[in-house]
């Protein structure tokens, strides 16, 4: 067991979110390209092979004797029933597809539905990447908030405790994604970016404002030849007061 600084397994965590958001997207032909740059990196990162490393222990079924049945009976079996235990076979069948003996498109073509290639690969891939996908981001989303608040942090024994956990109840399980799935995705993007959009700025009823307003009142009855001066001063301060990015100290300094 080793210690791994807290913020650098966060950042590390959120890398693996911009990851899978890229990986998801291979098509056929680069689909053993991006699984091989992929598991790789699963598996040598200092902080992701924690997490394989964690799963492996749930791993209950080999996907390669899994694939054999398949090819053997011409149906694809079903998946393990708890959500650590297909997170761990799904990433194990990437890394057995890496491998020599496992031809991708032989296996899609022959048993996943589909008019042409890139189709039968969809639906293959919405019963192994998309979930897995949507594991890794359940995963970054909730672990951070398990670590201890220490510069270092046991990261193997707080994944254990989430994946024997909290993960069983919140993990995508053994189903295949759905069109509903993409739904939510799309929904939860759209209110994750409005959270972000900086809102309008809203006119203030501040001490300061009704200060300004009451100067520009008084300086509007005075007749003098430094009344318009005074009051693009005024206006200048009020355009600062609004200013998103409102500072202190340069407004009194105006």
């Amino acid at each position: 067991m080793s210690q791994v600084l807290r913020t650098h397994a966060v950042s590390r965590l959120r890398y693996l979110v911009q990851q899978v958001d890229r990986f998801e997207r291979f098509h056929a032909g680069s689909a053993r390209l991006e699984i091989n740059a992929f598991t790789d990196l699963f598996t040598t990162d200092d902080v992701l092979s924690q997490i394989w490393d964690a799963l492996r222990a749930h791993l209950s079924v080999s996907p390669k004797a899994w694939h054999e049945q398949a090819n053997r009976e011409r149906e694809v079996p079903p998946l393990p029933r708890g959500a650590a235990d297909c997170m761990a076979f799904r990433f194990a069948t990437f890394r057995y597809m890496k491998s020599d003996k496992a031809d991708l498109q032989h296996f899609v073509s022959n048993l996943f539905p589909g008019s042409y290639l890139n189709e039968r690969l969809m639906n293959w891939k919405r019963l192994i990447v998309h979930p897995f996908a949507a594991d890794c981001r359940t995963l970054v989303r909730d672990l951070p908030g398990r670590l201890p608040e220490t510069e270092w942090v046991q990261l193997d024994e707080c994944l254990e405790s989430y994946l024997n956990g909290p993960f069983e109840q919140v993990g995508f399980g053994p189903r295949a994604w759905t069109d509903a799935d993409d739904e939510r995705a799309a929904a939860s993007l759209a209110q994750a970016e409005a959270a972000t959009t900086p809102a309008e700025p809203v006119a203030e009823t501040s001490a300061v404002e009704a200060a300004l307003a009451e100067l520009e009142a008084c300086v509007e009855a005075v007749h003098s030849s430094e009344r318009e001066e005074v009051l693009l001063d005024l206006a200048a301060l009020r355009i600062e007061r609004r200013r998103p990015t409102f500072q202190r100290a340069r407004f009194l300094a105006r």
